[in-house]
C-alpha cells in the first residue's frame, strides 16, 4: 500500500538535515556555536521514520488484512542499503588516502560494524564519549549510529506490531503508548547516569520513534474523540510547534540531559506538525516550499556524505580547521552536489518497485566485496603503519615523550646526612614526576634534600603503622623497601602530599592529615596537575609491545593536538599556531581536576597547612590556555593523565624556582 505524499514532511526532513550539517560545521557567531542544538535534527528524523514505517504497516493490515515481512524488508533495503554502500565505498577510498594508520584502522572497524547494523554498539562500547564531544568530530562514520539504531527498530518493531495486532488488536494503541512512556522515563533516568549508553541505544531512543508511531495509529484509525485536525486550535498549535522546533535547534544546551524529558516538547512539536496535515497555513506552505522539498529529498544522501567529509577535513587541517570558514562552506557545497548525484543515480533508481531483486542483490554483493576486501586487508596490516617514514625531527619528537630518567639517575634510597631540609614527596606516579621536577633544578636541589615515598595517599597510615601495604596490591613493596620508606618518613622535615587524586585518596585526605599533624612535621598539600580528557585513546593507551614497537607509539600520539600537528606537518608550530593549540588543550582540560583542586584548597585552609596549585604552573584559566611546549620547542606533556616528559620536568623546575613557588620556612 503506497502512502500519500506529504511535501511538508520533506520540509521537516530538510530542516532536520540542514540543522545537523550546520551543527557539525561548528560555525561560530560572537563566540557561540550557530545552531547549537542542531544535533537534534536526528531526533526529528526518528519521529518521521516512526510515523512513516508504522503507517505503512497499519495500512497494509487494515486494507489487505495481511503483512508481508519480505516486502517490508526489501523496501527498507532498497531505501537505505544501496546508497549506504555507495557512500561507504567512496569514503573508504578517501579515508585510505587522508587518514594516518591508527585513525584509518578505527574508521574501517566502524565501517564494518555499520555493515552489521551495530554501529551504535561500537561507538558506545569503544569510545564512551558523547556524540557532541570534540573527539567525536574526527570519527568519519560516527553519524551512522543513528542508521543502525533505526535499522534495529525496523527489525524489531514490525514483529511487535503484528503480534499485538493478531492477539490484542484493541490494545494496540495502548501497547505502543505504554512502550513510549516506559522508554521516555527510562531515558530520562538513565541519561543522568549512563549518558553515552542512553544516547546511542534503542531502548532509550525508542520513545522518539514511537511518538511517530502513535500519530500514525491515529491517522489510520481516526476517532472523533481525538483532537480534530481542522479545529480552531490547529493553526495556533502548528505555529507554536514550528517555533518550538526552532527554539530547540538554536538554543538547546548540550549540557542538558538528552534524550530526556527536556527534549519531550521537541518530539511533541514534530508530532503535532505531522498530525495536522490537512490544515493549510503559512507553516505548512513554508515546509512545502520547493527548495525545502529538494533538500528533503536528498536528506538521506546529504546526511551520509557530510559527516565523513568534515571528519577528513579535520584530520587534514588539524586544529585550525575550525577557523577556516571558506573550507567549511566548500565542504557543505560538495556534500550537496554529491547528494544530488547519489539521489538521482543511486537512491531513486533502486527505490523503483519494478526493480528486480536479482539486480538489487547483484549490486549489493558487488559493493560489499569492494568494501570488505580492502577493509579486511587494512585491518590485517594495522592501517598500513609502514606508510609513515619518520623524519629525524619526528623521531626526536617521539623520543622526547619517553619516561623521564631523572628519577632513576638522581635518586638515593635514603636521605643524605646533611643540614638541608629533608623533603619527602608522598604519592603515586605523579609524586615521581614531581620529584623529577624539583630535583632537575640545581638550585632547588641545592636548597633541599628531596626524596619520594611511592604509594597511594590513602595507604600511607596503613604502611606506617603496620609496616605492610595492605590496602592496595598493585603497589609491590618488599620488606626492605618499606622499612627504608618508613625511615625516610621519620627523618623528613617536610611532607609533600602529591598524587593523582583519585576518589579514595580524596575521601581519606582529612584523616591522613590529622594523622600526619601529630608528627609535628610541615605538611604541604599539592593539587592535581593538568590532565586532559582524551577518551578516544584510552582503550588503546598500551597496545601490545607499546614500549618496543616504534610505530605503535604513533597511534597514541595521533590523538594529541601538538603531536598530531608535528606528525602531519613535519615541523614545530609557529607562535600563532602554538597559541591556538594551547587553547585547544585548555578545552580538553579534565574538569574533574578543577573540582578536586577547590576541595583540596578548602581542606588545606581547614587544617592550616600550605596548599600549592600545581595546575596553575601550566594553565591560565583567564586566558583559557595551557602551555604545551618549552621555549626550545620540547614537549611538556607525556600523556593525557597529567604525566610530564623529561623536558617538561626541567622546564617546570626552572619555573618553580623563578616564581619562588616551592618556598617555605
Amino acid at each position: 500500500m503506497k502512502l500519500n505524499y506529504r511535501p511538508e514532511i520533506d520540509g521537516l526532513r530538510a530542516i532536520a538535515v540542514l540543522s545537523v550539517v550546520f551543527y557539525h560545521a561548528k560555525f561560530s557567531i560572537f563566540g557561540e556555536i550557530f545552531l547549537q542544538g542542531g544535533f537534534l535534527g536526528v531526533d526529528i528524523f526518528f519521529v518521521i521514520s516512526g510515523y512513516l514505517i508504522t503507517k505503512q504497516i497499519l495500512l497494509d493490515l487494515k486494507l489487505k488484512n495481511k503483512f508481508s515481512f519480505r516486502e517490508f524488508y526489501i523496501r527498507r533495503i532498497k531505501r537505505l542499503i544501496p546508497t549506504l554502500l555507495f557512500v561507504t565505498f567512496f569514503t573508504l577510498v578517501i579515508g585510505g588516502i587522508i587518514l594516518l594508520p591508527f585513525p584509518l584502522k578505527l574508521f574501517v572497524e566502524s565501517l564494518i560494524y555499520q555493515l552489521g547494523f551495530i554501529s551504535n554498539f561500537n561507538f558506545w562500547h569503544h569510545y564512551h564519549f558523547g556524540y557532541m564531544a570534540e573527539d567525536a568530530l574526527r570519527l568519519p562514520f560516527l553519524h551512522t549510529w543513528s542508521l543502525s539504531l533505526e535499522e534495529q527498530f525496523y527489525l524489531i518493531f514490525p514483529i511487535f506490531i503484528i503480534l499485538i495486532y493478531k492477539y490484542f488488536k484493541k490494545y494496540l494503541f495502548l501497547s505502543i503508548f505504554v512502550c513510549f512512556v516506559f522508554s521516555l522515563g527510562l531515558s530520562h533516568i538513565s541519561s543522568a547516569i549512563y549518558k553515552s549508553l542512553t544516547f546511542y541505544m534503542l531502548p532509550f531512543r525508542g520513545w522518539e520513534l514511537l511518538a511517530g508511531s502513535l500519530v500514525a495509529y491515529l491517522k489510520v484509525y481516526p476517532n472523533k474523540n481525538y483532537l480534530n485536525e481542522n479545529n480552531f486550535f490547529s493553526k495556533p498549535l502548528i505555529y507554536l510547534s514550528f517555533f518550538t522546533i526552532l527554539f530547540y535547534l538554536f538554543f538547546f544546551n548540550v549540557n542538558l540531559l538528552h534524550p530526556s524529558f527536556y527534549t519531550f516538547f521537541l518530539i511533541l512539536a514534530v508530532s503535532t506538525i505531522i498530525w495536522f496535515d490537512k490544515s493549510r497555513n503559512l507553516i505548512t506552505k513554508l515546509l512545502s516550499a520547493k527548495l525545502l522539498i529538494a533538500f528533503g529529498l536528498i536528506s538521506y544522501s546529504l546526511y551520509l556524505w557530510h559527516y565523513p567529509l568534515f571528519a577528513f577535513a579535520r584530520h587534514f587541517y588539524g586544529p585550525y580547521f575550525e577557523e577556516i570558514v571558506f573550507i567549511k562552506l566548500l565542504i557543505i557545497l560538495i556534500s550537496i552536489i554529491l547528494s544530488i548525484f547519489t539521489f538521482y543515480f543511486i537512491e531513486r533508481p533502486f527505490r523503483k518497485r519494478n526493480l528486480s531483486t536479482k539486480k538489487l542483490y547483484s549490486f549489493l554483493m558487488f559493493f560489499l566485496v569492494l568494501i570488505l576486501v580492502p577493509s579486511l586487508f587494512i585491518l590485517k596490516n594495522k592501517g598500513f603503519e609502514e606508510r609513515i617514514d619518520l623524519t629525524n625531527y619526528q623521531k626526536q619528537m617521539l623520543q622526547s615523550k619517553e619516561i623521564s630518567t631523572i628519577t632513576k639517575k638522581n635518586r638515593n634510597d635514603s636521605f643524605k646526612n646533611n643540614d638541608k631540609k629533608k623533603v619527602l614527596i608522598i604519592g603515586n606516579s605523579h609524586a615521581k614526576d614531581f620529584y623529577a621536577t624539583l630535583s632537575s633544578n640545581e638550585y632547588l636541589a641545592k636548597d633541599y634534600d628531596i626524596n619520594y615515598f611511592f604509594t597511594q595517599v590513602y595507604c600511607l597510615k596503613d604502611i606506617l603503622t603496620t609496616g605492610k601495604n595492605l590496602c592496595q596490591r598493585t603497589f609491590n613493596r618488599n620488606k626492605l623497601k618499606t622499612l627504608n620508606d618508613i625511615k625516610n618518613f621519620n627523618n623528613a622535615d617536610v611532607l609533600v602530599l602529591k598524587t593523582k587524586w583519585n576518589e579514595e585518596s580524596l575521601k581519606s585526605i582529612e584523616k591522613i592529615i590529622k594523622y600526619l599533624k601529630k608528627t609535628n612535621k610541615k605538611i604541604i598539600l599539592v593539587s592535581d596537575f593538568a590532565s586532559f580528557e582524551n577518551k578516544a585513546v584510552k582503550p588503546y593507551l598500551k597496545p601490545k609491545n607499546f614500549n618496543k614497537n616504534f610505530q605503535q607509539k604513533i597511534y597514541y600520539l595521533e590523538n594529541f593536538p601538538l603531536e598530531r600537528y608535528i606528525l602531519e606537518n613535519d615541523k614545530f608550530p609557529n607562535r600563532i599556531e602554538i597559541s591556538k593549540i594551547e587553547k585547544q588543550y585548555y578545552s580538553l582540560l579534565d574538569k574533574k581536576i578543577l573540582e578536586n583542586n577547590i576541595f583540596l584548597k578548602q581542606v588545606a585552609k581547614k587544617y592550616n597547612i600550605i596548599f600549592l596549585d600545581h595546575i596553575s604552573l601550566i594553565c591560565d584559566q583567564n586566558k583559557k590556555s595551557c602551555i604545551v611546549s618549552t621555549s626550545n620547542k620540547k614537549i611538556i606533556h607525556k600523556d593525557s593523565a597529567g604525566h610530564i616528559t623529561r623536558y617538561g620536568a626541567e622546564f617546570l623546575g626552572r619555573k618553580i624556582y623563578a616564581n619562588k613557588w616551592f618556598r617555605f620556612e
